[in-house]
Formats: C-alpha cells, structure tokens, sequence
C-alpha cells in the first residue's frame, strides 16, 4: 500500500476538509494497492461534508442518476453522499476502512461488494484483480509466518 499511488490525493488534502468523514472508493483504492491507477478520486462522505462542499466554489455539482455530487472544476475529486449498491451509512464503511495517514479508503472487502453488485463490464475486469490481490496476500502472510517456524 502506498499512499503516492493515488492520483489527485494532495489536492484533497489541499481542500481542507474531515478526512475522518470521507470514503475514498473504488479505483481510489485500487490505486492505493497498487491494483491500477486511478483518473480521478472518488468519494463517499456524510451530509456534514456535503453541504460545505455544495458551497464551495471550487466545485460544481452534476447529476448522477438520481443524486446530486460535486465535483472539482478539473474533474479530479467527486463527492457524493450517497453510493449505489452499498448497505448502512457512510459512518460503517468508514469504521472497516484502510486509514493511511488519515486518509480513509473503502476495504477490499467493500470494494469487492460493490463491484459484484454494479456489474459493468470495468467491475468483472476489476474483480478479477481484486480477487488476484487477496489471494497474493494470503499467500505472503502464509510465507511471513512459515519464517518465524
């Protein structure tokens, strides 16, 4: 995992906002483990958040289906207060999240939730990846505790 992976992340630092109330998703942490690289960051945050970011200025708000998300200008961070195909509050994935010098990414497990029930075409192609990233891990932890036999 590595932090300089993710595209876009100084300037969500930049932006001044809780990382404690926002969820960086999908390709945001792929890129974090190294999976792929992502073109922007996506994220899920909670009403608090979401109003400041509605009066920001640095950002402009698009249509997503039903919702309403804001986005930078440059189209490099969106924010949303809602996600499709996820179940409880943005407060529940927050508690399982991986927390990298305070920025807050979705769990694999999460993401890989999420990808099954979105089911684009990027979703099977990124399970697959998802699926080979666990199954290396399991492998190294397996090999980390062989050493200390």
């Amino acid at each position: 995992m590595n932090l300089k992976n993710v595209k876009h992340i100084d300037q969500l630092r930049r932006l001044g906002y809780p990382l404690n109330r926002m969820l960086i998703v999908g390709s945001g942490t792929m890129a974090l483990l190294g999976i792929k690289e992502n073109d922007d960051i996506d994220i899920w945050t909670d009403e608090f958040v979401y109003k400041k970011v509605s009066q920001d200025k640095r950002f402009v708000s698009k249509k997503v289906g039903n919702d309403t998300v804001f986005e930078t200008k440059d189209g490099n961070i969106e924010i949303g207060k809602s996600l499709p195909c996820t179940k409880g509050s943005v407060k529940n994935y927050l508690k399982r999240a991986i927390i990298i010098y305070g920025v807050h990414f979705k769990s694999v497990d999460d993401v890989i939730a999420w990808k099954k029930c979105m089911g684009r075409p990027k979703d099977r192609q990124h399970l697959k990846l998802l699926y080979q990233y666990k199954k290396n891990k399991v492998n190294e932890n397996y090999l980390d505790i062989l050493k200390t036999i």
